[in-house]
Formats: structure tokens, C-alpha cells, sequence
């Protein structure tokens, strides 16, 4: 190929409009990163969902055994604020 067959070849590749292909390759860039953040997001919410589920189930788990052994336990009345048990206090 000579230098002016090869230089029509590339001038006549190029588009006709370069600003309407730069704008359809940055429309193009932008529709796929908002794809890949919305399954981000989706597997996100996915995620947070089972942890919560996860969570729930651990509290209702802590909710009944707190009810099984609240009969069985003695109920002790906590100590005045006042007064510091003999083993706290401190040495003068």
C-alpha cells in the first residue's frame, strides 16, 4: 500500500463527528457503572438482610433462654449507690 492509500484509509476510518462518539463511548462507560453499582447495592441489601435475619434470631434465642431461667435465678436487689462493698473499698 502506498502512503496515500494508507493515509485515506485512516482518514476515512475516522468518525465524521468526534464529539457525538465521545459522547456515546461516556453514555456507554456510564450505563455500565451504574449496572455494576445497582448489583452492588442489590448484593449489599442481600447481605445487611441475612445479617438481620441472623441477629433476629440470636435476640429471640437470648429473649426465651432469658425466660427459662428468669423462675430459676433468685432475684437479689442491687446495693445501694452509697454504699461501697467491703472487698471495693479502698485503702487509706
Amino acid at each position: 500500500m502506498s502512503n496515500a492509500t494508507l493515509e485515506n484509509a485512516t482518514v476515512n476510518d475516522r468518525p465524521a463527528h468526534k464529539g457525538e462518539s465521545l459522547v456515546e463511548a461516556l453514555l456507554d462507560i456510564g450505563a455500565a457503572w451504574a449496572t455494576h453499582g445497582l448489583k452492588v447495592g442489590k448484593l449489599a441489601l442481600e447481605t445487611s438482610a441475612m445479617t438481620l435475619g441472623k441477629t433476629a434470631r440470636a435476640l429471640d434465642r437470648l429473649a426465651d433462654e432469658l425466660d427459662r431461667t428468669k423462675d430459676d435465678a433468685p432475684i437479689v436487689a442491687p446495693a445501694p449507690a452509697d454504699e461501697v462493698p467491703a472487698e471495693e473499698t479502698p485503702a487509706a
